[in-house]
């Protein structure tokens, strides 16, 4: 499967540091469909690969996977419908 790197292309330094930018560089080479389910939230929050990420979401949240590393419970469901995931 596809990483984001793959699909936006290689990751570009920022002179600004925060820890959502450090957790972003570090997903950026993972295959999306071995990213968390609070990554998948985050990327969508963040408008990275939407179209990409759609796919993997949706399977997850039919089959109710739960990899424990949301921030809060429904993170990833919240996140894909505020990106437009369809019903």
């Amino acid at each position: 499967m596809k990483s984001v790197k793959d699909i936006v292309g290689p990751w570009r330094e920022s002179d600004f540091n925060s820890n959502l930018i450090d957790r972003c560089r570090k997903s950026w080479s993972i295959p999306i469909d071995q990213l968390s389910n609070e990554m998948l939230a985050t990327f969508f929050r963040q408008k990275i690969a939407v179209q990409a990420v759609l796919t993997e979401a949706k399977k997850r949240l039919t089959e109710n996977v739960d990899d424990g590393s949301e921030l809060y419970e429904g993170e990833l469901a919240v996140a894909a419908e505020a990106a437009g995931l369809p019903d």
